[in-house]
């Protein structure tokens, strides 16, 4: 069997072909070049399939494995996919990469070459967030605070420290439209252009120009001790007010201290400034009676508290997580609600409460502003 044309041979038949030879010549001049190196001819099919470039092409574009880029077909097909997917969800669930993908037929590609690509189109995962207004006091008391905080030992916050607490309202939606409208404000974010940031499919409801009565609210006041959630009261009805406070602070507040951090002079605690019950005349008579102490807290810094940037949506991805097929009362979502935040595994508080140090170092860094870990 003749051997296979090399690539001196290919070089010496495209200099043939230049110069006007035809395929019958090129085979005739190839066989006496390898007459004299003792070789055997190859056949002149062979010769005329290399002449018209059916085989042996030179510089031919690799075809196998996986693209190096995206070519512009395949990329509008993978957002125009990405555009489908977010507006069939229509604001109520994310649309995450892995979706984007399998819509659009993109096999053998990795995710983050086609994150790259979108990127260049404009898209990137944008999370949708209300910060709160901050005066340029509220900043300096910000830096002022976290200064502090950024120096305290690396234990205080998650040891030394005796209790760490907030309130929150829950909705309980007890029909259909709420329960649509609940799914809308979990959503974290979409990927989309910053021009696409007004069409329906991507705005989020805001919780105070669009508000919905879901039927039911509940509120609770809970509390972080040892990296545990030790406290979790139900405050009733009624507006919040010094009297709860109080209440709050006689009753279920020093009872959790005392049972989980034992008998001390002083229990230091962490609260948000809140002047209708944590600062007020009852509130504060009520924490001196009870040897409760907070320790300084920047005004308009839920980014610094973890029951406001970690527990309460936790509790609620949670929560989303197993919904009861048929409708909740009050009472059974009070109980799942309770049971859900107590449930939270120590390591996974503890990892939450170590931030606070790290968030304090960046509030320091962006004098007082939003910060990016937010």
């Amino acid at each position: 069997m003749a051997p296979h044309l090399s690539p001196v041979e290919l070089d010496f038949i495209r200099g043939l072909v230049g110069k006007g030879f035809s395929p019958m010549e090129v085979h005739l001049k190839l066989k006496a070049r390898r007459k004299r190196s003792h070789k055997d001819a190859p056949d002149l099919t062979t010769v005329r399939r290399a002449v018209r470039g059916v085989t042996h092409l030179a510089g031919r574009k690799e075809k196998r494995g996986r693209k190096r880029k995206l070519g512009p077909l395949t990329l509008r097909r993978i957002d125009k996919a990405r555009k489908d997917l977010v507006k069939k969800a229509a604001g109520e669930h994310e649309v995450h990469m892995d979706q984007i993908m399998s819509k659009a037929r993109v096999r053998n590609v990795d995710p983050s070459t086609v994150s790259r690509a979108l990127h260049q189109l404009g898209v990137e995962w944008r999370a949708p967030r209300e910060k709160p207004a901050r005066s340029k006091e509220d900043m300096q008391e910000r830096v002022s605070i976290c200064s502090k905080w950024k120096y305290l030992p690396e234990d205080y916050f998650t040891d030394k420290l005796d209790l760490i607490m907030d309130n929150k309202k829950f909705d309980v939606p007890t029909y259909a439209r709420a329960a649509r409208y609940q799914k809308m404000r979990r959503v974290r974010g979409h990927y989309r252009k910053k021009s696409e940031g007004l069409s329906p499919e991507f705005v989020k409801p805001s919780a105070r120009k669009n508000k919905l009565n879901p039927g039911a609210k509940v509120e609770v006041c809970a509390g972080i001790i040892d990296c545990k959630v030790k406290l979790w009261h139900y405050l009733g009805s009624g507006n919040w007010c010094g009297e709860k406070a109080a209440k709050l602070y006689r009753g279920p507040i020093s009872r959790a201290l005392q049972r989980h951090r034992g008998a001390k002079d002083i229990y230091r605690i962490l609260e948000d400034n809140d002047p209708t019950g944590y600062k007020s005349r009852k509130g504060l008579a009520a924490k001196a009676e009870e040897h409760i102490q907070p320790i300084a807290f920047p005004r308009y810094s839920p980014d610094l508290n973890p029951l406001d940037f970690f527990l309460w949506s936790e509790v609620e991805r949670r929560m989303a997580l197993k919904v009861p097929k048929n409708r909740e009362s009050v009472a059974a979502y009070k109980v799942r609600l309770r049971r859900t935040a107590m449930n939270i595994p120590e390591d996974v508080v503890r990892r939450a409460v170590l931030k606070m140090k790290s968030k304090a170092a960046e509030v320091v860094e962006a004098k007082g502003a939003d910060i990016a870990s937010d």
